[in-house]
């Protein structure tokens, strides 16, 4: 599939993925005002947005459980980010980029980067909100460090 990725790609992720904030967290699902998670809110950003058509990621497996990125285990999100986007360095974000994060044993968190040190995401009892990259406890581990490991841009083919 190609796309015409141009200046405003990202902005059209944002804005789609805006279109969500305040629906619940729900683990695997993906139903706006009702529930969605990490994972499934990129997807539905980038479906609403429309420059994915929707159902694009059919081979997803969505009968993940809540606890799956506590094991050492196949990782269920890289593989599927890394089919429709490339990985890039974290000093050069753009609005519209995903980051991820590792909250566990491996990578198990996703969230949207909206400009301006802020990312959107759905996290478990706060339901898809804004956060601030420097300032959300979430995003830090017990010491301090960032959990940030990985950010990722849209590829124009995949």
């Amino acid at each position: 599939m190609t796309m015409f990725i141009d200046k405003n790609t990202g902005a059209r992720i944002v804005e789609s993925a805006k279109g969500w904030l305040g629906t619940p967290h729900l683990n695997a699902h993906k139903n706006k005002g009702v529930g969605v998670d990490c994972a499934r809110l990129i997807e539905a950003s980038l479906e609403d947005s429309g420059l994915y058509p929707e159902g694009f990621l059919k081979d997803m497996d969505t009968s993940y459980t809540s606890d799956w990125h506590l094991n050492n285990g196949k990782n269920i999100m890289i593989p599927i980010i890394e089919g429709y986007c490339e990985e890039i360095q974290p000093d050069s974000l753009q609005e519209g980029d995903i980051l991820t994060f590792q909250i566990g044993r491996q990578i198990g968190h996703c969230a949207i980067y909206i400009g301006d040190g802020n990312i959107i995401h759905s996290f478990p009892d706060l339901g898809v909100h804004i956060s601030n990259l420097e300032t959300d406890f979430h995003l830090y581990d017990k010491k301090g460090r960032s959990r940030l490991k990985k950010v990722y841009r849209l590829k124009e083919e995949y």
